[in-house]
């Protein structure tokens, strides 16, 4: 693969990056306040190891008056980012850091948030304080002192956040800035209070590269490409920043801001190619890139000098080294399921994590992929967590066996690649094949393992990755006793059953149940509006699959679903009687019934542990352990992470 541009040098202002390769700024929340920095510089230094050549540090606040995620703005901070830049600088990673205000989209305070006006926020929905005069002196203040205060521990350049609806755009937007005052009423006025804050930032910046990130809000009447290109120009003629990192999206539509993999790689050119044409300042685009390759042909089509490809790098940091090296094809992909990295910090851990790098987090303590183990391993069960065990124990020297009784690896996971908007899902499960091939596990494929003949191969560790399987029970998590009625001869489905058909008659009409409240019951939902079947989505929550909230996803598959008039959402509520043809659904509290045609009833519920063949071996006194969904049904991260430290163990 030819990346003859992606690895050229490039200077910003002062400052030369080795590549074009940026990992934008990012919420990691891996040093907390009052806490150590270890476990951040370590995520840092394993990435610029890795190759990257610019890396923006997540969000700093400059206020009190915005309190949130990112870096602690406390006593420590000269010291930690002093400690950090120490780690990074010898693999010639540079470093930049994004001071910001969240406005009225910042953690609700007990006094009113900050904004330019008393406009509404659409994330805390709480009435904001409209900034005085007094209040702006202190704001620009606040980014002045925490410029200096970065710069003296040494890092390389400053970025300043008018982007994703938080303050700085809130005062550029017509949407959120209804002042009268020098600060709002116009075009120019409303940028005033982002062009002084550079002006001062310019004066106090001692040569460093000075910068901003900017995104249209994509939104109606909000700031759009033709506000941004504007005041790029104003920028440019007076020399208040020397580059430009561009963004899409805002509170207003954040799905766009880390789009999901329903978004194709570069789905945000559709705005930054127009903003990044009309500047001769060094430009940063993003929006989903997952390879060097794709980042190669950004830069040589002269659509922009940089590109980010962050969660790309969350997932592999030696993706950049193993480009280089020509080992592309061993860098794992990224899913853009959003579920550890955005959602892991607004998770119950609220850090960052990855779905498919359990190590994202915990670099400081990662075992040494060149520890041996040694050994022979078998691994029963050829899903994601049984992939990934065979894989580690393989990496540490251990002579592997894997054991996989259908035909085709991949487990449940390959079932859900074949919905719609999983491509990424495939392309990682194809990757781990890969892998078990390069370092030399042996598949056998088709055969059920049984104690005999797990025995005949004198395993040291044996691990059961048998997964899970679906419950088609009807009994809701939170009415336990409430099992639906279902008449002889109603069809009624799992997921599995629905995405594995290609033959089966489905009829006209499905009752999708859900009783998970993630992405599971939209997959299958929107398989079976593919294949012309309207579709009835009913679910025990309150909302609509609530806990893809934080990944970003939800919006987006409620947008689709809905725009089908096969479709139609029915809230709280369980399933009483399956029928052949008809079937009925109950308010969770009971006062409300109704029927609904179904030809089909799919249900989507908590899988049950498949334990069979661990129960065997230990009657077999064969010592075993279980992991993924053996051990319990979680999410795919958590079958991952388990099949990986069981390898390492």
């Amino acid at each position: 693969m030819s990346l003859q541009h992606v690895f050229k040098p490039i200077s910003i202002g002062s400052v030369e990056t080795q590549n074009r390769i940026v990992r934008t700024a990012h919420v990691t929340n891996l040093w907390k306040a009052g806490g150590e920095p270890d476990d951040l510089i370590a995520y840092h230094a394993a990435r610029a190891s890795g190759g990257c050549g610019l890396s923006i540090l997540e969000v700093l606040s400059v206020h009190p008056s915005s309190d949130g995620n990112g870096l602690p703005n406390g006593p420590r901070l000269e010291e930690g980012l002093s400690k950090l830049m120490s780690a990074v600088r010898p693999h010639g990673m540079r470093v930049f850091v994004q001071l910001w205000h969240g406005g009225f989209n910042a953690s609700q305070r007990h006094e009113p948030l900050w904004s330019a006006s008393n406009a509404v926020g659409p994330l805390q929905r709480a009435v904001p304080r409209a900034m005085t005069l007094a209040d702006i002196d202190a704001l620009i203040e606040g980014y002045v002192k925490t410029a200096q205060r970065c710069l003296a521990a040494g890092v390389d350049g400053i970025e300043v956040h008018l982007a994703h609806g938080y303050l700085l755009q809130q005062f550029l937007s017509p949407l959120t800035n209804s002042r009268t005052d020098a600060y709002g009423g116009t075009a120019k006025k409303r940028a005033r209070l982002p062009l002084e804050i550079l002006t001062e930032l310019r004066c106090v910046s001692s040569g460093a590269p000075l910068g901003v990130r900017v995104s249209p809000e994509c939104v109606d009447g909000g700031m759009g490409v033709e506000g941004i290109v504007d005041l790029i120009g104003e920028l440019e003629k007076s020399s208040l920043a020397d580059f430009v990192d561009i963004s899409q999206g805002g509170y207003f539509a954040r799905s766009r801001i880390a789009g999901a993999a329903h978004f194709e790689p570069g789905y945000q050119l559709e705005t930054s190619a127009e903003i990044a044409a009309c500047t001769q300042l060094p430009t940063i685009v993003s929006g989903r890139f997952e390879t060097l390759q794709q980042a190669d042909e950004v830069i040589a089509r002269g659509v922009a000098d940089l590109v980010g490809l962050t969660r790309a790098q969350i997932a592999d940091p030696d993706l950049v080294a193993k480009a280089r090296a020509g080992r592309a094809s061993e860098v794992r992909p990224c899913l853009a399921c959003n579920q550890g990295c955005l959602g892991g910090v607004r998770g119950p851990f609220a850090r960052l994590g990855c779905t498919v790098n359990p190590d994202v987090g915990f670099e400081k303590g990662e075992p040494s992929a060149a520890s041996t183990t040694g050994g022979r391993v078998v691994v029963v069960g050829g899903g994601p967590a049984g992939m990934a065990a065979a894989r580690a124990a393989a990496m540490r020297g251990a002579r592997v066996a894997l054991f996989e009784a259908r035909r085709e690896l991949g487990g449940q996971a390959a079932l859900a690649a074949r919905a719609p908007h999983y491509a990424p899902l495939a392309r990682f499960l194809f990757w781990q094949q890969a892998e078990l091939e390069r370092t030399g596990v042996e598949v056998i494929a088709g055969v059920r393992a049984d104690a005999r003949r797990i025995a005949g191969y004198k395993p040291d560790r044996i691990i059961i990755a048998t997964g899970s399987s679906p419950r088609l029970d009807g009994r809701p998590a939170e009415r336990p006793g409430s099992a639906p009625e279902i008449e002889r001869g109603a069809k009624v489905r799992s997921s599995w059953d629905v995405l594995s058909s290609e033959d089966e008659d489905l009829g006209s009409s499905a009752i999708v149940f859900d009783d998970l409240g993630h992405a599971e019951a939209i997959a299958v939902s929107e398989h079976l509006l593919s294949r012309g079947v309207s579709v009835t989505f009913v679910t025990t929550f309150s909302s609509f699959a609530p806990f893809l909230a934080a990944e970003q996803r939800l919006e987006p598959a409620l947008e689709r679903l809905t725009a089908s008039r096969r479709f139609q959402l029915v809230l709280r509520s369980r399933i009483s009687k399956v029928g052949r043809g008809e079937s009925i659904v109950e308010f969770l509290g009971g006062a409300a019934r109704s029927s609904f045609a179904s030809d089909i009833v799919v249900m989507v519920q908590p899988n049950a542990p498949e334990r069979t063949l661990f129960d065997e071996l230990k009657e077999s006194a064969l010592n075993a352990i279980c992991v993924g969904d053996a051990l319990g049904p979680r999410f795919l991260g958590a079958a991952i992470r388990d099949g990986e430290m069981s390898g390492r163990a």
